[in-house]
């Protein structure tokens, strides 16, 4: 029998059964002068991808895909052969 593991979003309370792909840990990390770095255990939450988003800790909105430019058809291309000749007899 599988084990499902629950992970339930800090902030909203969002429930899923993977941590790939939407949940991430939050926490305090203090760098001083001095080179090592002091975490604070205990303060870190499980947040997930829409919180940190909403937030304004990461931006990973996507950019909208433009569509790719369709070549001219044959006719298109005709049309315009003849256009410029039309043009060019005026």
């Amino acid at each position: 029998m599988p084990i499902i593991t629950i992970y339930k979003c800090d902030h909203c309370g969002n429930t899923q059964t993977n941590t790939d792909d939407d949940m991430h840990y939050v926490g305090i990390l203090v760098k001083d002068i001095h080179p090592c770095y002091a975490r604070s255990p205990g303060h870190e939450q499980l947040w997930c991808s829409k919180c940190l988003i909403e937030v304004g800790i990461v931006n990973w909105k996507q950019p909208a895909a433009t569509p790719p430019a369709t070549p001219p058809t044959l006719e298109d291309m005709i049309i315009e052969i003849v256009d410029s000749a039309i043009e060019n007899q005026e």
